[in-house]
């Protein structure tokens, strides 16, 4: 196969660098030291001290006190737990989304958390020829957490400290005049998510676009995604839109939800 053309001039040389020092040390099956690793990627023992300082001050790396030799950190593994966790929650949830898709005829999609970020890791695109919009989203785009359905239906059900986290990480910004930019308002939308079991969006991230989501439970019962619905705003008003779909958002979100192992707890 011929290998793809590299732009030098795009290319970070030193990312690169640092990315195959991480797989030599997550692929080797007994830590490695700082000689074997310069050894391995043909770099000077300074090269790598620096590649492994910083990736062990971001947590991709950690290094035995004892031994001085590494092995993956804390960080490397929450993001493999992640995206196993992800891919098992998108082949749970496909199925039940490309069927809620087909009966309403609109895109229907599918947002986890990662860290305190919220990335979409499914979607389905509505088979209409004839679209009044086109909804322009990609599996791995970020969510923002506060002007979107999928976010506030995750943060609804997060304990307050972790939606601190991920506010104070992500911040607020004012995307159109819809959004919510103030921590006092977003606080009470989320009071009225856990109330009624969904969240929506109105115009709140692009104009144009509004979305309802229900939240997507775990088989401990914890929510770390959500599943939404998103049309086009000029196709129906408000009132509308919440009256013809809260109820198939939630019972698709809650199908989901039972098929990943969670079960209602008895009173």
């Amino acid at each position: 196969m011929k290998s793809k053309e590299v732009n030098q001039r795009q290319f970070v040389q030193s990312l690169a660098r640092g990315c195959s020092v991480l797989a030599k040390v997550c692929q080797s099956e007994t830590q490695l030291s700082l000689s074997e690793l310069a050894k391995q990627s043909d770099l000077s023992i300074g090269a790598i001290q620096r590649l492994t300082y910083t990736l062990e001050n971001i947590g991709l790396l950690e290094r035995d006190p004892r031994t001085k030799r590494f092995r993956s950190g804390p960080r490397m593994i929450s993001l493999a737990l992640a995206v196993t966790g992800n891919l098992e929650l998108t082949k749970v949830a496909h199925p039940f989304m490309q069927v809620l898709s087909d009966e309403i005829g609109e895109v229907v999609g599918l947002g986890a958390l990662e860290g305190d970020s919220i990335i979409l890791v499914d979607i389905i695109h509505t088979q209409q020829p004839r679209q009044l919009l086109n909804i322009n989203r990609n599996i791995g785009a970020d969510i923002p957490p506060h002007a979107t359905a999928t976010g506030k239906a995750i943060l609804a059900f997060l304990p307050d400290d972790r939606v601190e986290e991920i506010l104070s990480s992500c911040g607020l910004p004012k995307f159109t005049t819809n959004t919510i930019s103030s921590i006092k308002s977003f606080k009470k939308e989320l009071e009225q998510v856990r109330s009624q079991g969904f969240a929506t969006a109105f115009d709140e991230n692009v104009y144009g676009l509004t979305t309802i989501g229900a939240p997507v439970r775990n088989s401990n019962g914890d929510v770390n995604a959500a599943m939404i619905i998103m049309i086009p705003s000029m196709k129906i008003s408000k009132e509308k839109f919440i009256s013809a779909y809260k109820k198939k958002v939630v019972q698709t979100a809650d199908q989901i939800s039972l098929a990943m192992g969670h079960r209602e707890k008895a009173d």
